[in-house]
């Protein structure tokens, strides 16, 4: 996510309200940290603990794309989000998938939901998931343009797949 965020402020996608030096942290801060903690948590047990296993039966590929569609699915009916967001939370949910079945264990996808969307939102200050912005450590304003596609969530830009692949392996991920 931070490689989202240093692209989307260089290309002027994003234009940092409170300035580098001067973050401000709220009590909302680590309220939100328990709360992306709760849902990233959820989510990777249902879709990647639950349903990739249950589908999986040597067929890991399919079991990971109808694990990515259901997240998708779930994801449809958020405020403000778009086909092309739901796109992108698509592939995290298969790399999320295939974390799960590279390491065998549910905990990659779980710390790598859990970071993403924390940085996103509580950190960043934009919006997840096409959800409402919530106030950030930095406050940030995404701008319509090329690079980020529709001002409503950083994972509608038409390159954001390929930062969660490069994310996932400078990371450690598969």
């Amino acid at each position: 996510m931070t490689a989202v965020f240093v692209i989307l402020i260089v290309t002027r996608g994003v234009v940092l309200v409170t300035p580098w030096h001067r973050p401000v942290f709220t009590p909302y801060s680590l309220l939100a940290l328990a709360q992306f903690a709760l849902v990233g948590w959820a989510e990777e047990l249902f879709f990647r603990g639950y349903c990739v296993t249950a589908l999986n039966s040597g067929r890991g590929t399919l079991a990971a794309a109808l694990s990515a569609l259901a997240f998708v699915l779930s994801h449809g009916l958020n405020t403000n989000i778009s086909s092309l967001a739901l796109a992108n939370i698509f592939v995290a949910g298969l790399l999320f998938a295939y974390m799960f079945l590279g390491t065998g264990s549910i905990w990659m996808p779980v710390g790598y939901h859990i970071t993403w969307n924390y940085f996103q939102g509580p950190v960043f200050g934009l919006p997840v998931s096409g959800g409402p912005v919530v106030p950030g450590v930095y406050e940030a304003a995404l701008k319509d343009n090329l690079l980020t596609g529709e001002p409503s969530d950083p994972r509608e830009a038409w390159w954001s797949p390929p930062c969660y692949r490069w994310d996932s392996w400078r990371c450690g991920g598969i």
